[in-house]
């Protein structure tokens, strides 16, 4: 395992970067839940990268932006040039469950993300089926902190559609639904990302991926000219996986409210 850190940091260059991260993450979760386990916690500090190439020079195992004698900022290139991994960790609260059982339910843990509207309130003690909580975490998380991020450092904390991610404003209305039932399952999640971002031209794709102020910004826009001459993709070759539909009792065992699991 190589020394991973934070999967946010440096900003996202470009919308083709995000795409290739959510890519990903959504890609672990699927992995996951094929195989009957709830995450349970895939919140924003359980993301992480496998940054060496990202950081050439190395970085500081807890401050990522440091290099490793922290006494400098941390030299990295931009993840279109190497394309890191990224990681889901941090399984303690994690758990397999059995189909044939039915939709599982479980009482509320919370972790890093205390906002799924099935954890609040008279809610809180009531079981409730994990798999829609794991959609709702991704796409509270992708809104939150991308698609309705302010500017870097900014002390602005309101709420604000960044334009060049509104094309993903859908599929988070969706996966953050009141109603758990009601939220599409992470193969539903995948193929609809999917779809949406094969209809991104080459030049969205090269938008910044996140809020820059002017100057970063104009840096940006030359650093995207210059992998346009030197014919750098937008994105890695992605071949696109064949989703097998789920039988009405596999689609209930992961959108429905069930019975107590046994402990």
């Amino acid at each position: 395992m190589p020394l991973l850190a934070s999967f946010h940091q440096p900003l996202f260059d470009t919308v083709g970067e995000l795409v290739t991260c959510w890519r990903q993450i959504f890609q672990g979760i699927q992995y996951m839940h094929e195989n009957f386990v709830a995450h349970r916690d895939c919140t924003f500090s359980n993301i992480m990268q496998d940054a060496t190439l990202l950081y050439p020079d190395g970085f500081h195992p807890i401050q990522n932006w440091m290099d490793p004698s922290y006494k400098h900022f941390a030299r990295h290139i931009t993840r279109t040039e190497c394309w890191p991994r990224y990681y889901i960790i941090d399984f303690g609260l994690s758990r397999r469950y059995d189909p044939a059982q039915g939709p599982p339910m479980e009482d509320v843990i919370c972790g890093g993300d205390k906002s799924p509207p099935e954890h609040l309130g008279a809610a809180y003690d009531i079981p409730c089926n994990p798999f829609p909580t794991d959609i709702y975490f991704l796409g509270n998380l992708l809104k939150q902190d991308f698609v309705y991020k302010g500017f870097p450092m900014s002390s602005d904390d309101r709420l604000r559609l960044y334009e060049p991610l509104s094309f993903l404003d859908p599929l988070i209305k969706d996966m953050t639904q009141q109603d758990p039932a009601l939220r599409p399952t992470i193969g539903e999640v995948i193929e609809r990302f999917d779809e949406i971002a094969r209809k991104l031209s080459f030049w969205h794709l090269r938008r910044p991926g996140q809020r820059f102020y002017f100057f970063p910004k104009l840096a940006q826009l030359v650093r995207q000219i210059k992998h346009l001459f030197k014919l750098v993709p937008a994105l890695p070759l992605y071949t696109p996986p064949t989703l097998v539909p789920l039988s009405p009792e596999m689609q209930a065992f992961y959108t429905q409210t069930g019975t107590k699991s046994p402990p």
